[in-house]
């Protein structure tokens, strides 16, 4: 009767230690996807932030150019 229980209970710590190693594991791929996540979140940030900046210089230098062509139209009548 005794070795029935120390096989059942070696079966069943085995069984624990099967069920821990897969937790394990899936808990550290849920903590690397969610870093992964974050730092796509942030890399989307950065570029739509940088897509925002580029836009406004480019409004900007076509004001100037806009400008500069005024300034040479109005030397063109004089």
């Amino acid at each position: 009767m005794t070795e029935t229980v120390r096989v059942n209970l070696n079966n069943t710590l085995t069984s624990l230690k099967i069920v821990s190693i897969v937790a394990g594991a899936l808990i550290a791929v849920a903590v690397v996807y969610g870093q992964v996540d974050n730092r796509m979140d942030k890399l989307e940030q950065d570029q739509a932030t940088f897509k925002g900046v580029m836009e406004e210089r480019t409004r900007n230098m076509s004001d100037r150019v806009d400008d500069i062509y005024d300034i040479v139209k109005e030397w063109e009548k004089e």
